[in-house]
């Protein structure tokens, strides 16, 4: 259906005279085809009416082509029409607007202000779109429009699914289009899909150490995440909710609870799209409590021996303990590390000579803390 704008003038001679823009009310083109009702006319004039004066009369024509002037804006167009025996109509007038700019700073953007997508469930996603003086749109997962229809561009935002397929980039491409007819020039905006979490996550307290003796309670951490940008950790789930992210690191320190016993480090990384992975732990065991109980007994507690090579026997005990020193002296020179028992059989004294001799022994746990040293003494009497 053609929609004109027209106007109408009568004589006696020469009845319901018009002109009309065949193409509607706007138009991109400098040339427009009128439309021209005169019954009886054999003349007309028909042009811009900044330049109807310099009209000829030409024979008359139904449909004839009007150039406009240059300038984008209202155009005015007059005619008039004469018959074989001079009778002249009314001039009469229509207008055009003539819109040679396409629609003014096209825009889209997906409505992911991180600029990723991480829907595992739909590829559905919301784009902004706009355009000064648009009237119609297509847009597209690709460059090539060739097969799409024109859609009435009513809202700014619509929902879009996005391409099918791996993680990786997606792009959507938007051409706006006026009333007149004027195309814009395609932009264009992307996203990444990524639907993966950080992989290959772990954990690790002192090289897989399962336990420290360290007083200062401080253990070292080591991290792995695959595309991990972002981390936080604590020493239980319940406290690793409450932190906050921080930068990813392979590498940290951390300062253990209180209190000796089998502690936990919990971790849990997130990828620059926001996707978190699972949370993991390693364990160790906290321990800074020497070997406790100690004691050592001389020959069953016997206060003298005769023995001529001055051997005893050593009755040793230390809760906790994993390996002992036995010296004696008490600076326990030369005297290294054995593993702990309870029993020292032949146990040789310092020398033979006769007179008090003391016995000394000091503990160390698997942790490595060394308990203080304890004593027995004992008298060699040989040859009395």
């Amino acid at each position: 259906m053609l929609i004109f704008a027209s106007g109408y003038a009568q004589s006696s001679k020469l009845k319901k005279v018009s002109i009309l823009v065949k193409d509607g009310k706007q138009t991109n083109h400098h040339y427009v085809q009128i439309v021209a009702l005169a019954a009886g006319a054999t003349w007309m004039k028909v042009g811009e009416s900044s330049q109807f004066d310099k009209s000829v009369w030409v024979r008359f024509k139904p449909h004839i082509k009007v150039h406009l002037s240059s300038g984008d804006g209202q155009k005015e167009i007059m005619g008039q029409f004469k018959d074989d025996k001079g009778n002249i109509s009314p001039v009469v007038t229509t207008s055009v607007l003539l819109d040679t700019q396409p629609p003014i700073e096209p825009f889209v953007q997906f409505d992911s202000p991180s600029g990723f997508h991480t829907d595992l469930n739909s590829m559905k996603i919301g784009v902004i779109l706009m355009a000064h003086d648009a009237k119609y749109y297509k847009v597209s997962n690709t460059s090539n429009f060739s097969m799409l229809k024109w859609q009435l561009y009513r809202n700014d935002y619509i929902e879009w699914e996005l391409e099918k397929g791996d993680d990786g980039i997606r792009r959507v491409f938007v051409q706006f289009k006026d009333d007149a007819g004027n195309v814009s020039h395609i932009v264009k905006d992307e996203i990444i899909v990524d639907r993966m979490p950080p992989m290959g996550v772990s954990v690790n307290i002192n090289n897989s150490s399962r336990i420290t003796s360290m007083q200062d309670k401080v253990v070292r951490l080591k991290f792995t995440a695959i595309e991990a940008d972002s981390m936080r950790i604590a020493q239980s789930e319940h406290e690793l909710e409450k932190k906050k992210w921080v930068s990813y690191i392979n590498a940290d320190t951390l300062t253990l609870n209180e209190g000796d016993g089998e502690k936990k480090v919990f971790a849990q990384f997130k990828d620059k799209a926001g996707n978190l992975s699972i949370i993991v732990q390693d364990n160790i065991v906290l321990d800074l409590t020497p070997p406790e109980n100690l004691s050592i007994q001389i020959n069953k507690g016997e206060k003298i021996t005769d023995n001529d090579e001055g051997k005893v026997h050593l009755s040793i005990h230390a809760e906790g303990a994993m390996f002992m020193k036995i010296s004696n002296n008490p600076a326990f020179q030369g005297a290294n590390w054995r593993p702990y028992i309870p029993e020292v059989r032949h146990w040789k004294l310092g020398d033979t000579r006769n007179g008090v001799k003391k016995v000394f022994v000091k503990f160390k746990d698997k942790a490595g803390n060394v308990s203080s040293a304890v004593s027995a003494s004992i008298e060699l009497k040989i040859g009395s």
